[in-house]
């Protein structure tokens, strides 16, 4: 599903220049549940940025479900951001004034859904991460817990084949990240491929595969 072959970034940095990324080569398989971990400045969030198609190597081949994506046009990767990922992030990004159902639709409008479809696919999320009796709360009206299945209803109500998420326990209590982890667990058992980005070993253990990342080069994996 996924290839990375001799992946670099290179940033400038004032007369000179820093390499995040030293030829990363990686392989994930479709279905599988993929941990990179990595400490601050490892290079994971850069990675992260390529495999999300939010940013571009420097050299290097991108292949994501058969097509070429390293060096594809805003526009290309924009839509496949839209279309075959869902993200989440630690630190959630819902919209204060908008209800949980609301704040999971908001994407699908974007991608121009009737409204009926995106209130189905919204509601069937929400019902899916176990929030189906919060759907008209805000997200203040809500835990942490809480708000983060709320972002991961919103990543998964288009059925997205690949789920990236970027340390989406960092903000948790254990409690709360045992939950998150567990969801993401059965979003792969229903099929999802899920790529997992942290630097907690003990949430990278919950990975069928897990990589390490330092110094821009994935160094180890399992």
């Amino acid at each position: 599903m996924i290839t990375l072959q001799g992946i670099r970034k290179v940033y400038p940095a004032g007369s000179g220049a820093v390499c995040a990324l030293r030829g990363i080569d990686l392989e994930i398989a479709e279905g599988e549940f993929v941990s990179i971990v990595g400490r601050s400045g490892s290079g994971k969030s850069t990675l992260m940025n390529i495999l999300g198609c939010l940013d571009t190597p420097t050299s290097g081949e991108y292949i994501l479900r058969g097509q070429s994506l390293a060096h594809a046009p805003a526009g290309v990767r924009a839509e496949i951001r839209n279309r075959e990922i869902g993200f989440i992030f630690q630190g959630y990004n819902l919209a204060p004034r908008l209800s949980a159902l609301e704040n999971v639709e908001l994407p699908l409008m974007f991608r121009g859904m009737p409204r009926g479809e995106r209130h189905r696919l919204a509601k069937s999320a929400l019902e899916a991460v176990g929030l189906g009796e919060r759907m008209q709360h805000y997200p203040a009206q809500l835990s942490g817990g809480q708000q983060q299945r709320v972002a991961i209803a919103r990543a998964i109500a288009a059925h997205p084949p690949v789920i990236l998420a970027d340390e989406p326990t960092g903000s948790l209590d254990r409690s709360a990240a045992e939950d998150c982890l567990a969801l993401l667990g059965d979003l792969n058992r229903l099929g999802h491929t899920v790529i997992l980005i942290t630097h907690d070993a003990a949430s990278a253990a919950r990975a069928d595969r897990i990589l390490t990342i330092e110094d821009g080069v994935l160094r180890t994996g399992t």
